[in-house]
């Protein structure tokens, strides 16, 4: 159960929905422009804002549908943790677009709100008020994730939250740090553009 459903989760990830949204649109390929990533924010600069929401839904589901079918279906809470992490793999990293996919936020998100969802709700809510107050979406990632690593630990501590959750959490903002490296650097310059913008330039790291 354990091969089949993280091979699957992975194939799952994989499936390039920024890329095959852009190209219906009749946008190309979306790897070409901004960041050259296939995830929401590059659709949302390159594609538009409909298109970004599409994009935001499926990727959501990449994490949450691997955990609905361990956790209602297998009763296996650390199945699905498995699940999500290898769905956000393959989005990262998929297979069907070259191995160039997205940065893994709304994937691991999607995971976080079926596992447990007012601990997912809190942690977007952080994420969308620093969007609010910065206007820039690498911002609202890492510091989402890094508060929402803070929280999770606390109140796994203080036995509120459950200790694979938790990890589950430290995995995946560290994962999202790892593929914001570019984004980090670009902050520390102060060249990250702001939400909406950047989408026309070349491919850039």
């Amino acid at each position: 159960e354990y091969i089949i459903l993280i091979l699957a989760a992975y194939l799952f990830g994989s499936l390039p929905t920024g890329l095959i949204v852009s190209r219906i649109l009749g946008k190309g390929d979306l790897r070409k422009f901004g960041s050259g990533k296939t995830g929401a924010t590059n659709v949302l600069r390159t594609v538009g804002r409909w298109a970004a929401v599409v994009v935001v839904i499926f990727d959501f589901g990449k994490g949450a549908i691997p955990v609905i079918i361990a956790l209602y279906f297998l009763n296996d809470d650390i199945l699905g943790l498995a699940g999500a992490m290898s769905a956000t793999i393959g989005h990262v990293f998929p297979i069907f677009a070259g191995f160039r996919g997205g940065r893994g936020v709304s994937t691991v998100m999607g995971g976080l709100l079926v596992l447990l969802p007012w601990l997912g709700v809190l942690i977007l809510a952080i994420g969308v008020l620093l969007l609010v107050v910065v206007k820039i979406v690498s911002v609202m990632s890492l510091g989402a994730g890094f508060f929402g690593t803070i929280i999770s630990i606390i109140l796994s501590i203080l036995g509120h939250v459950e200790f694979a959750i938790t990890i589950y959490v430290v995995l995946g903002t560290v994962f999202i740090f790892l593929t914001h490296i570019a984004n980090l650097k670009r902050l520390y310059r102060g060249e990250e553009p702001r939400i909406g913008f950047g989408g026309d330039r070349k491919v850039s790291n």
